[in-house]
């Protein structure tokens, strides 16, 4: 099933690139914050996102960087999950330490994924 999965997205996404390129330049930030453009703020879902697509875009580099961030920003040490949001013009921008399940699903799916694309545990 791996397999399938993999050449499918390869074969979709190559003939794509340039999806990708233009969700990096609307979206992403240089730090690795998926940025919700109606808020201006960044959420696990969104950052699920980033994390999924780089996957499938085999870029690795995004991957780490959209990791990095969400792990810095978003993880919460005491329950092991992403808390949801991140508002950026808040004075604490994770002051609603509660975690949104898709985020949180979609986060692992990404890791999953990356995992069997790059050979990283």
């Amino acid at each position: 099933m791996t397999a399938i999965f993999t050449y499918l997205s390869a074969c979709f996404f190559s003939a794509h690139a340039d999806v990708w390129s233009d969700f990096k330049s609307k979206f992403l930030k240089a730090d690795g914050a998926v940025i919700d453009s109606s808020t201006g703020n960044s959420h696990s879902e969104g950052q699920s996102y980033g994390l999924i697509f780089s996957v499938f875009f085999n870029d690795k580099e995004s991957f780490d960087k959209i990791l990095a961030w969400t792990d810095a920003n978003l993880y919460n040490k005491e329950t092991g999950l992403y808390n949801w949001a991140y508002k950026r013009n808040e004075a604490d921008p994770v002051a609603d330490k509660n975690n949104a399940f898709d985020g949180d699903l979609m986060i692992a799916f990404a890791l999953i994924k990356a995992g069997e694309l790059w050979n990283d545990k």
